[in-house]
């Protein structure tokens, strides 16, 4: 986890306003960091990635794949369980062939359940 003291021991030589301004800033900053909620297709919280709805394929370990449409290919994904998603499911899932500009591909042990994943793109 980020630490703060850090931040503030770079403003040392500063003006004391000032300082407390930078440190209370990163404060504020690193407690409020929050990546959801996992909405289709949302910008997560205060972050740049974007929450998807998928659901796995009906028959186990087949692929599937999951429309982003952001016209680049995505760094990183991750799942999410809403907890005001009544059916919602974290699931194994695996990268059955690297993400394109248009779509991510993955395959899961489970079928038919409804997850979410965040997406984070390099770009955004």
């Amino acid at each position: 986890m980020a630490d703060h003291r850090y931040a503030s021991s770079l403003w040392a030589g500063t003006v004391d306003a000032v300082r407390r301004a930078a440190t209370e800033s990163f404060r504020y900053i690193l407690r409020n960091l929050k990546i959801g909620p996992a909405e289709d297709q949302k910008i997560a919280g205060n972050f740049g990635g974007i929450w998807y709805k998928a659901t796995t394929s009906t028959t186990a370990n087949q692929e599937f794949s999951v429309a982003h449409q952001q016209g680049q290919i995505p760094t990183m994904v991750m799942t999410g369980l809403p907890l005001n998603v009544q059916g919602a499911r974290m699931v194994d899932l695996e990268v059955s062939q690297p993400a394109d500009q248009q779509r991510l591909y993955l395959k899961s042990p489970s079928t038919g359940a409804t997850i979410y994943v965040y997406c984070e793109f390099g770009g955004l």
